[in-house]
């Protein structure tokens, strides 16, 4: 169970997941910000918190939420690639 960020003003809800083979075409496509790789050109600023997921979860979510309303996506997806290696990716249905 987590917690959504208390300053969370865009709602979402969980429609499911997806089986990602890494082959194209991929599920989600584009990838809009990563917490875990600080020399990508999409890494977000905010180290993950992969000890606390309780809130990081939350937060992420929220912060991925944002940014895929922000860019006129309905949908968006949390990646693990490896060894928790979070992406967050979105793609427009």
């Amino acid at each position: 169970v987590f917690t959504l960020a208390e300053a969370c003003f865009t709602q979402f809800e969980n429609v499911g997941c997806f089986a990602d083979k890494n082959i194209h075409p991929r599920p989600i496509p584009e990838l809009i910000f990563t917490d875990m790789d600080p020399s990508s050109p999409k890494y977000s600023g905010k180290d993950a918190q992969l000890g606390e997921l309780d809130t990081y979860l939350g937060d992420v979510l929220c912060r991925c939420a944002e940014r895929a309303q922000e860019l006129g996506y309905q949908y968006f997806g949390v990646q693990n690639h490896g060894m928790w290696e979070i992406m967050i990716n979105i793609i427009d249905f």
